[in-house]
């Protein structure tokens, strides 16, 4: 008995072949070859490759040679620039607009009793009048009220009296010889049919 290997290969139309040599030569690069010039990134000499040089075959060119790939930039707010409006001259230059020092602002907000409860009851305006009275919760009250007193009704009246009007109708149909009347001759037919089998 012998051993035997197989060999499968699988090829794709030449245009998605093209399209996938496109994209990893985008980012891979393409291979160094005999004749081709080579930048060493290390000392910045320049030389043209000869047959037998190591780095021949060598993927070179792509995005991931580029050694700022994976960078993350440094978030800087927009600056701006303020110009007082007697001299015409720029008076302050700002990285965070409006606030050069934007954490002691929020610190001194906070450093005050006043400053706590003015941030704590900046909701206040929506939520009572000018009498510190609550603006919707007596409406909202009355609104349940009259909620409940709705269910309350329903079950009362409502639904009894439906009981009282479903029992009374269910009677008074007999769709049993409607159904019956309707469908007698369907009956008929397939007693006719399943006797020709």
């Amino acid at each position: 008995m012998s051993d035997s290997t197989q060999t499968v290969i699988q090829k794709r139309p030449g245009y998605i072949e093209d399209i996938d040599e496109a994209l990893l030569a985008k980012y891979f690069g393409n291979p160094l070859a005999a004749g081709d010039s080579y930048t060493d990134p290390a000392t910045g000499e320049t030389r043209v490759l000869e047959a037998g040089d190591p780095l021949i075959g060598q993927l070179t060119g792509g995005m991931v040679d580029d050694p700022s790939i994976f960078n993350i930039p440094d978030y800087v707010q927009a600056g701006e620039q303020r110009i007082d409006p007697e001299t015409g001259e720029v008076v302050d230059v700002s990285l965070t607009p409006g606030a050069t020092n934007i954490q002691d602002a929020v610190a001194a907000t906070f450093a005050t009793e006043k400053g706590r409860d003015d941030f704590m009851g900046r909701y206040d305006p929506y939520f009572f009048d000018e009498t510190d009275t609550p603006r919707y919760l007596p409406d909202a009250a009355s609104a349940l009220e009259t909620g409940q007193t709705n269910i309350g009704k329903a079950l009362t009246d409502y639904f009894p009296d439906a009981k009282t009007y479903l029992e009374g109708g269910r009677g008074s149909t007999d769709a049993k010889s409607i159904y019956d009347t309707a469908l007698s001759g369907v009956r008929d037919d397939i007693g006719k049919g399943t006797q020709t089998f």
